[in-house]
C-alpha cells in the first residue's frame, strides 16, 4: 500500500525563513514542498508543507525518516515551528488512475 508523511509548518511562526529557503530545505532533504491557502482543518492562513511518498516501505522506516526530517529543520532553523507531522497508508486514491476523470 501507499503510505505519505506530511510535515506542516506554520510560517506565521516563522516570519525569519523565507519560502523560498524553506522550499529548497525541504527539498535539498529530498521532500515535495507545497503551500495551501484556507487550510480546511487550521483555517483561512497559509501553512507550507513537507511531503514524502513511499510504495511499499515498513513503519519504522517512515517514522525513522520523518524524525530525521524534523531533527534536521531543527538544527537549520531552530525556531521553526512544526504544527504538525503525520503519516498515513493510503488504501485507495482515484488519482492514482488517470483514467477516472
Amino acid at each position: 500500500m501507499k503510505c505519505e508523511a506530511h510535515i506542516t509548518i506554520d510560517p506565521a511562526m516563522n516570519s525569519s525563513l523565507s519560502k523560498s529557503d524553506l522550499r529548497c530545505f525541504v527539498e535539498t532533504n529530498g521532500w515535495t514542498f507545497s503551500s495551501i491557502e484556507n487550510d480546511p482543518i487550521y483555517g483561512d492562513k497559509i501553512f507550507y508543507y513537507a511531503t514524502m511518498t513511499w510504495k511499499t516501505v515498513a513503519e519504522t522506516c517512515i517514522r525513522k525518516e520523518i524524525e530525521r526530517f524534523l531533527n534536521s529543520a531543527r538544527l537549520n532553523y531552530p525556531r521553526v515551528y512544526i504544527k504538525r507531522a503525520k503519516a498515513e497508508v493510503t488504501i485507495y486514491d482515484s488519482r492514482d488512475y488517470g483514467d477516472l476523470d
